[in-house]
């Protein structure tokens, strides 16, 4: 056999052993990148899941410190003497809305000049200085 041959024979033996274990380690690389795909998907999944369920607790929880916040806001801002001073204040606001009506219809009564509406309106006001007399 001729040298030249033999090299020949030697060097397409090896390209074609380096073929079948280049093609070997790329489907051995393949496999184990669809298996760390797997991996990767499921962890994921995982961490999703565990997401949603802290965000409901985060949720829930944040919830709650908002009411207890805005309870400690509503004590100290509604002290029993301004509840008191705001009590006084709708009281006075409700006899100056009856005075004056009384007012407009005393008005009305001597625009008139009806006797009748002068007496109804004088015993009405003798009414609401008893009721508050007492």
């Amino acid at each position: 056999m001729d040298a030249g041959l033999v090299i020949s024979v030697v060097t397409g033996t090896a390209s074609i052993v380096l073929a079948v274990v280049s093609i070997w380690l790329a489907i051995r690389s393949v496999s184990q990148s669809e298996a760390s795909y797997q991996k990767t998907s499921e962890t994921l999944g995982r961490i999703n899941e565990r997401s949603a369920g802290t965000e409901a607790i985060v949720g829930e929880h944040f919830q709650k410190l908002m009411d207890t916040m805005l309870k400690i806001v509503d004590s100290t801002t509604t002290s029993p003497e301004i509840r008191l001073a705001e009590l006084e204040y709708k009281s006075k606001e409700q006899e100056l809305a009856a005075k004056n009506q009384l007012f407009k219809y005393l008005e009305t009564a001597l625009a008139s000049g009806d006797t009748e509406k002068l007496k109804e309106l004088f015993a009405m006001g003798a009414q609401a200085q008893k009721a508050q007399a007492k």
